[in-house]
């Protein structure tokens, strides 16, 4: 059995520079499938087939203290924001740290809380990404870039072949 892993700590980079200390939590994106259900007569049940992955690629990030670089607009086109989360996850059951990365590219959206005199402000950021990577324990287990139909998991090409058949 496999026990899950402790985040101990964690850090977030926004082009580079580091945001971490000011975020309290970070959310990957889902890579739930979706399926669309279909009924025919000639069924004895209902069939659920996979098309594709349940909405946008979203990174959501919250805030705590004013962080003014993630108010400001960055730059124009969907991929302008590179956004790193490096983090150390320990195993409980050898109490060993392995490292882990998700590396996005994307573009920011905003929604700050009000700033109160006196109060640590802060608000949830969203990073709407086009390309995912994830490395876990300095292995790459995990490729998606969403513009050229690449989804590549545990070193399978998932989309070689159906972009093979549309001559790519």
């Amino acid at each position: 059995m496999r026990l899950p892993g402790v985040l101990k700590n964690f850090e977030l980079y926004l082009n580079a520079d580091p945001i971490g200390r000011t975020v309290e939590e970070v959310t990957l994106p889902s890579t739930a499938k979706e399926y669309v259900e279909i009924k025919t007569g000639g069924m004895t049940r209902p069939l659920k087939i996979p098309v594709g992955f349940e909405g946008s690629m979203e990174v959501k990030f919250t805030t705590k203290g004013i962080d003014i670089q993630t108010l400001i607009p960055q730059g124009c086109g969907l991929g302008n924001i590179r956004l790193q989360f490096k983090g150390a996850i320990e195993d409980p059951s050898t109490c060993d740290l392995i490292p882990f990365t998700a590396n996005f590219t994307g573009s920011l959206e905003n929604d700050p809380e009000s700033l109160k005199k006196g109060d640590l402000s802060g608000g949830e950021v969203t990073l709407n990404a086009i390309t995912a990577e994830y490395i876990w324990n300095n292995e790459v287990i995990y490729v998606e870039r969403v513009l050229d139909n690449v989804l590549i998991v545990n070193g399978v090409d998932l989309k070689a072949e159906e972009n093979a058949a549309l001559g790519y």
